[in-house]
């Protein structure tokens, strides 16, 4: 236990170096502002990527939609204009397109899974009941929609168009701007480290020029020539010049009072002495 105690305390002395401070700052404020750009920078395409892939499927499932109340395609199911433009997007995207009539019955599956069977989903049914929904699978990497078709004339709502699209291309782009990241970030970091410990070794020899200096006055010593470093090290090293001046004033002061002082009372002394003398 004291032995941990102990090197806590060492570590903690070690921290007491501005050089060591100085490392650690540049090398913070180099890789960390980095590094959370560079994730949020991802992050952000991630999302602006897969919102514009949202936004255009769901511009096709307007575009479908009123291709099936156009041309009537509940009542007759081979429309080809429209089922070219199903299968048109549904390749493009690599997904799958459900239509559905208001009995809940598959009328139309580009995978040719489902056709005439009835599917029964809260999705659908909310989409019925005027709600779209939207969901979006981060770890399957998937999203689904649902819209609306409404008829012409009483704008009800007579069926449910359901996407279902693969993101994949989107999340692959994604992986390989992490990949390129962590490259640059590893990159960055071993420069941001060379530079830091320049800027140390840089700084460490001010710092001795003005150790030095203090340590030639300290044992009373002249300077070999007046200190012009930086501007900062230089008023240190003027002010220690003040101090010691001050502090040389001072001891002459009180070597010529404590002079004055034996001189007036060494006549006295020398009397009392010799009528001691006399007496005994």
């Amino acid at each position: 236990m004291l032995a941990i105690i102990s090197k806590l305390k060492e570590g903690l002395k070690a921290l007491k170096s501005l050089r060591l401070i100085i490392f650690i700052l540049l090398i913070l404020f180099g890789i960390v502002p980095v590094s959370i750009y560079s994730y949020a920078s991802s992050r952000l395409y991630l999302s602006d990527a897969i919102t514009q892939r949202i936004t255009e499927l769901q511009s096709h499932a307007g575009i479908i939609s009123n291709l099936v109340v156009n041309s009537d395609f509940f009542a007759r199911e081979d429309i080809n204009e429209l089922n070219s433009e199903i299968n048109q997007v549904a390749d493009v995207y690599k997904g799958r397109i459900l239509i559905i009539d208001s009995n809940l019955t598959i009328v139309r599956d580009t995978y040719e899974l489902e056709d005439n069977k009835t599917i029964i989903s809260k999705e659908i049914i909310d989409t019925f009941d005027g709600k779209n929904s939207m969901y979006i699978n981060e770890d399957a990497r998937y999203v689904e929609i649902t819209a609306p078709i409404n008829d012409a004339e009483s704008h009800d709502v007579i069926g449910v168009i359901f996407m279902s699209f693969s993101t994949e291309n989107i999340y692959s782009l994604y992986d390989s701007m992490l990949s390129e990241n962590v490259i640059f970030i590893t990159i960055f970091s071993v420069i941001s480290l060379f530079f830091a410990v320049l800027v140390t070794v840089w700084l460490k020899k001010p710092f001795q020029r003005l150790n030095k200096r203090i340590s030639r006055i300290s044992q009373s010593e002249d300077p070999d020539k007046e200190y012009t470093d930086y501007k900062e090290f230089e008023l240190i090293a003027n002010s220690y010049d003040n101090m010691i001046e001050d502090a040389r004033k001072t001891e002459q002061s009180r070597d010529e009072f404590v002079s004055n002082v034996s001189h007036e009372l060494k006549t006295p002394i020398t009397s009392m002495k010799v009528l001691a003398e006399s007496l005994v």
